[in-house]
């Protein structure tokens, strides 16, 4: 994914999302820091607050195995974004107030402008399958086994 020039702080952060992705390391702290950032600053980020939640989701499903028609390089660009948001250390340090997360955003709306397909897809299937039970279907006989009871009178 080609990167805007002076963006080395997601450079970074594209190169760690590729080693996560390839080293299957667990992701639960970045998820859950990305959900609390986006809790704490809804109106600063109001703006991306609705892609980032998706995205997510979107690799929740995805590490679940669930959600499996997404390309590789747009789990590791919405794990570069996440990786992004919550890295303090970024562009503009997050600890300015209002002008530390404002870089965050300006990232963010890049990459979901990049892979907003995926995520589009994601959100159609996830409102079609989204907490549906995966489970092989089976025939179920049409006749029922009558069971007696313990005291051998008929159930019905």
């Amino acid at each position: 994914m080609p990167m805007p020039p002076g963006f080395s702080a997601f450079r970074r952060a594209v190169k760690r999302a590729t080693a996560t992705v390839a080293g299957g390391r667990p992701l639960g702290r970045l998820l859950g820091a990305a959900t609390a950032l986006l809790g704490r600053n809804p109106t600063a980020l109001h703006r991306v607050a609705r892609d980032a939640m998706a995205l997510v989701r979107m690799i929740r499903e995805v590490l679940a195995g669930h959600y499996r028609l997404v390309p590789k390089r747009t789990v590791i660009a919405a794990l570069a974004a996440l990786i992004y948001l919550v890295d303090p250390i970024d562009l503009i340090p997050d600890v300015l107030p209002a002008l530390g997360l404002l870089d965050d955003a300006v990232v963010f709306t890049w990459v979901v402008r990049q892979i907003r397909r995926d995520i589009d897809a994601f959100l159609v299937w996830e409102k079609e399958w989204g907490g549906a039970i995966d489970v092989d279907g089976e025939e179920v006989a049409a006749t029922a086994t009558v069971v007696a009871l313990p005291d051998g009178r008929s159930p019905a």
